[in-house]
């Protein structure tokens, strides 16, 4: 009987096996663009379904497909990790740590660019999370952000014993090195505490941040903005260009500053080197506003200013001797939505933001002035028009109209939420709609318990273009509007389960199709 060897034949390599590395992370990124960091912070509060959540999840799937791409991925997938558990926290130290002992040589600490915390720190904890921030720190030397804030469950009397401020682990002299590398740095004020004897702290009238260009001190407590005065004589800031102070709005506390000394000793020590400065914050003092002037004449090579016309007001250039300011290009205002419109509980607008509009047209004083930008200051993300009273649109939309009119011919635009510009033309974005089948007096959404949301039938509602500014609830389209069209469709409907139901035939359709296909 013969006999036969069957060699196998070695199929050449698939294409992509080929790429150069610099394609395959072009790719990779790609396809991990869930979250942007630029615009959001890592969050839970949505679950696994929050870009983040999804963002790590696709790097964990290509960093598992074989060899070559784990080595490509695994810089990216430590590139930025998000802490909110003490559990977390001890599992990461020791993978980083046992990375460091491995054959490769090199430790994904190293990895490590950016690092946000959020977690509650119980009085038992306090030793281990001391611990394992520390160790964190130290082993993550080349980290260019750190984001990080600790709820502590002491009560208030027994606060001076949690030794975990991150005020006091940043000082340190075992995490200089990280410290020093940072480039973004955002931690929560507080007193001023007794610190661990187990630990070498760094003088604290020499703490120096090499690189540190933005600076984000957070206040949860009024109170706790005397810890302002550790920015303002112990931070060393060499490159520091942006500066944010800003009040807690989840933990039910207004955001006011009883006493305006240290924000004021941190513009003294600082301000000089700003060109980005936002102050979220409501109130100063005893419901005395500041004036503008004081923040700008701390600040003389500041570009761009965020602050709130519930704690400074507007001068009037023509009775104050005041500036010029000729670096400043941008001021984005914090305002209430009596601002712009009126209503019965407000008849007369607020003259606040007519000051503002006034002051800067003083080209003499602002020469560079370009942009003013308008917030709600509760919802600062959400458009202006969204949070005025449907009765008051045309009135607000012709009042900010006016003035944009009069900022145009000296160069300025005046913009809403991410710059969008707000007048004269109006947001081409989608605001919402008129409800054709109810009175326009009538609030569609004042029932708690109607989960209604808009059809999508693109004819019931008009242009995808529309905005609420554009339009007069007695506009002629209006009329034009059957009774009888739907505009709305109730969740757990009939109609919307048969929608549903048809929707998911159709995509296991398509891919049946594809799989025919292939």
């Amino acid at each position: 009987m013969e006999t036969y060897t069957i060699t196998p034949s070695r199929q050449a390599p698939c294409f992509i096996e080929q790429l150069p590395v610099e394609v395959l992370l072009h790719v990779f990124a790609l396809i991990t663009n869930e979250f942007n960091p630029s615009r959001e912070e890592p969050s839970i509060d949505v679950g696994d379904c929050n870009p983040w959540a999804n963002d790590l999840r696709n790097k964990k799937a290509l960093n598992r497909v074989c060899r070559r791409w784990h080595g490509i991925t695994t810089p990216s997938l430590y590139d930025r990790v998000y802490l909110h558990r003490i559990g977390q926290l001890v599992a990461l130290v020791r993978i980083l740590e046992k990375s460091n002992s491995g054959e490769e040589g090199v430790g994904y600490g190293s990895f490590v660019r950016h690092i946000h915390g959020r977690l509650i720190v119980h009085p038992d904890w306090n030793a281990v999370y001391v611990k394992h921030i520390v160790r964190l720190l130290e082993i993550c030397s080349a980290a260019r952000s750190f984001s990080w804030r600790t709820v502590w469950t002491y009560a208030d009397s027994d606060l001076e014993l949690a030794q975990g401020f991150t005020s006091n682990i940043i000082s340190l002299l075992s995490v200089r090195s990280t410290m020093n590398s940072v480039r973004k740095l955002t931690f929560p004020l507080s007193h001023p505490h007794r610190q661990d004897e187990s630990h070498d702290f760094e003088d604290l009238s020499k703490i120096t941040f090499e690189n540190l260009e933005e600076l984000t001190c957070e206040v949860f407590d009024p109170l706790e903005i005397d810890g302002l005065a550790t920015v303002s004589s112990s931070f060393v800031v060499p490159k520091i260009k942006k500066l944010t102070i800003c009040g807690s709005w989840d933990t039910g506390s207004i955001s006011k500053v009883h006493d305006p000394i240290f924000l004021y000793g941190v513009l003294q020590s600082h301000g000089s080197k700003l060109s980005s400065l936002t102050l979220d914050i409501l109130r100063i003092g005893n419901d005395m506003l500041s004036c503008v002037s004081s923040i700008l004449d701390l600040t003389p090579n500041l570009q761009e200013l965020h602050l709130s016309t519930h704690a400074f007001t507007a001068f009037n250039p023509d009775l104050v001797a005041a500036g010029p300011y000729p670096n400043l290009r941008k001021l984005r205002l914090m305002i209430d939505e009596f601002c712009i419109s009126t209503s019965d509980r407000s008849p007369n607008r607020d003259p606040r933001l007519d000051n503002y509009f006034t002051m800067v047209q003083k080209r003499k004083i602002f020469p560079s002035f370009r942009t003013f930008g308008l917030l709600n200051y509760v919802f600062s993300t959400v458009p202006l028009d969204g949070r005025i009273p449907l009765s008051s649109h045309a009135d607000g939309y012709s009042y900010l109209s006016t003035w944009a009119e009069k900022f145009k011919k000296q160069g300025i635009t005046l913009v809403d939420v991410d710059d969008e510009v707000i007048a004269p033309t109006g947001p081409e974005r989608w605001t919402g709609r008129f409800v054709p089948s109810r009175s326009l007096e009538e609030d569609v959404h004042s029932d708690p318990d109607d989960l209604s949301f808009p059809s999508d039938v693109e004819d019931d509602y008009g242009s995808s273009e529309y905005s609420s500014w554009d339009s007069d609830p007695g506009d002629d389209e209006m009329d034009k509007l059957q009774d009888n069209e739907i505009a709305y469709s109730e969740v757990g409907s009939t109609e919307m389960l048969e929608r549903f139901e048809n929707s998911l035939e159709s995509s296991e359709d398509e891919d049946q199709d594809e799989v025919e296909s292939d």
